[in-house]
């Protein structure tokens, strides 16, 4: 079974660098509706909230966008793929620049 950092690197350098910069709000194809980023989050689960947590020791602080977008589960979901999302893409981006 693959991860969440293999699924986002299957993205291509353009949409990794998209996710980096600016997030996943202006639109990443296969991450738009709440149904497409709640199958994200049910198959990806363990390394979404593995990847916040280290987020949480790294920066001694909850995600502000994932508490602001607790209000239904699929607002929830979507907050931790895009937020994971972009996690991900800025650690490839950042590789993909030292190549």
């Amino acid at each position: 079974m693959k991860t969440f950092y293999q699924f986002i690197k299957e993205y291509d350098i353009e949409d990794i660098r998209t996710m980096a910069e600016h997030g996943c709000s202006g639109g990443i194809n296969g991450m738009i509706y709440y149904t497409e980023t709640s199958e994200i989050y049910e198959q990806y689960a363990d390394d979404l909230h593995d990847l916040v947590s280290r987020f949480t020791e790294e920066f001694g602080a909850f995600p502000a966008y994932i508490a602001e977008n607790i209000d239904t589960p699929a607002t929830f979901k979507n907050a931790m793929v895009w937020l994971c999302a972009e996690l991900v893409a800025q650690e490839l981006a950042t590789e993909e620049e030292s190549e």
